[in-house]
């Protein structure tokens, strides 16, 4: 950020050009005494506020094959590094096996040091977790194998 302690106006045209890329509903960026938070409106209803907000609904929820595996997956919503647990010393968000609801948070992606939580968007059962735990992840890659339930 600019030394004078203030936010170019072209700082904030790339911030919400990265939004748009991302597909992000809000970006939070502090240097020193200097904070920039720009939030848009969701399509879907809001999280209260303060809340993180969750990234865009996965692009799962059609069958598709990968590596000679049929099934339904969950895929990444953005490129990022994927993590099953908010911090290395707390459980996993989910395990093969569980079911999970629409607002559950399975895993994060972190994108451009934003942790952005990951919602199936609908109910289902975790099949198969396909991702090593902090690996970087591709747009569209699965993350998840599962059940509708």
């Amino acid at each position: 950020m600019s030394e004078d302690k203030s936010i170019s106006l072209e700082l904030l045209n790339e911030v919400c050009d990265v939004m748009d890329d991302r597909q992000l509903t809000e970006v939070y960026l502090r240097d020193g005494e200097v904070t920039l938070r720009v939030r848009r409106e969701s399509q879907t209803a809001s999280a209260p506020s303060g809340a993180p907000q969750p990234a865009p609904s996965p692009s799962a929820s059609t069958p598709v094959q990968s590596d000679h595996v049929e099934g339904e997956f969950i895929n990444a919503p953005m490129p990022g590094v994927f993590y099953r647990s908010a911090a290395p010393d707390e459980p996993f968000f989910v395990n093969e096996g569980d079911i999970v609801s629409a607002e559950d948070t399975i895993c994060l992606i972190e994108a451009m040091k934003i942790f952005n939580p990951i919602q199936p968007g609908f109910s289902c059962q975790i099949v198969e977790v396909v991702v090593e735990n902090e690996t970087v992840v591709e747009y569209d890659q699965p993350l998840f194998r599962i059940k509708r339930t």
